[in-house]
Formats: structure tokens, sequence, C-alpha cells
């Protein structure tokens, strides 16, 4: 299994933090978060249904399905699932399916919300955070 320090430096989401805060938040999401090993066809999010975590992927592949017909392949180290909970939305907007076996760190919705309204990285996490609401946005 890799760091997941050097998976959350991997992912597009966490890039344009500072080093003191990456390390900060690094810190603050590995006691918090949780991997979980994934099956081929197993199903890890329902469109509709209440969005309780994201997921960062570690390795694996991920169909993600929206209902409108619009899907896309999860397939690099440090993909983030989940970003329209930073938009506020309370349920998963996609079914998410395992097109092979893999690993994700599965973090708790609320996680992210106190560490973004912490002190603790509160200028980069905020900022990246209307970066992604206002790209989600535009998918949504």
């Amino acid at each position: 299994m890799l760091d997941f320090g050097k998976i959350i430096e991997e992912s597009i989401v966490f890039t344009p933090m500072s080093e003191e805060d990456k390390d900060a938040f690094i810190q603050a999401l590995v006691k918090e978060s949780c991997p979980q090993h994934f099956s081929s066809g197993e199903i890890l999010t329902c469109a509709n249904e209440p969005a309780r975590v994201y997921f960062l992927l570690e390795k694996g592949a991920l169909l993600v399905d929206y209902e409108d017909g619009r899907s896309f392949v999860a397939n690099a180290c440090g993909d983030f699932l989940g970003p329209g909970l930073l938009c506020g939305k309370r349920e998963y907007t996609a079914t998410t399916i395992a097109l092979e076996e893999g690993v994700v760190h599965v973090i708790d919705r609320g996680t992210i919300a106190d560490l973004m309204d912490s002190h603790v990285c509160e200028t980069s996490v905020k900022h990246r955070a209307g970066f992604l609401k206002e790209k989600v946005m535009e998918i949504l």
C-alpha cells in the first residue's frame, strides 16, 4: 500500500496548498482516513443515496456513472471522488462501480468540513474548495 501522504500529493485537489498547509492537512487526514479494499463489480456509491464520505483512489479503476448518461473512469492514484459534497450536496450524484480490484481511502465528509473550518490550512483548503465548487457546478 502506498503512503497516504503520497496519495494526497498526487491528487489534484490538494496541489495548490503550501507545503506547510499540505503537511498539516496530511497529518489530519491520516488520523481520520481508513483504507478500503474493493473488488471488481463492487458498488461504492449509488446515485441519490445519502453521501457521507469522500474517496481518494490509491489503485484500481472505478466507473462513475451519472443518471443523465455521462460517465468517466477514475483510475489514477489521487483521484478524488465525491466533489459534490464540497458544494453542499447531501446525496451522491453518481453511482460508482469498481471495474477492477483496488483500494480507496475513505474520508468522512465531516472531517473535510472540520478542516476547512479550522485554522489548519484554512486559506489553501478554502481557496481550493472554492475552485472545486466552481468546477463541480460546471459539470453538474
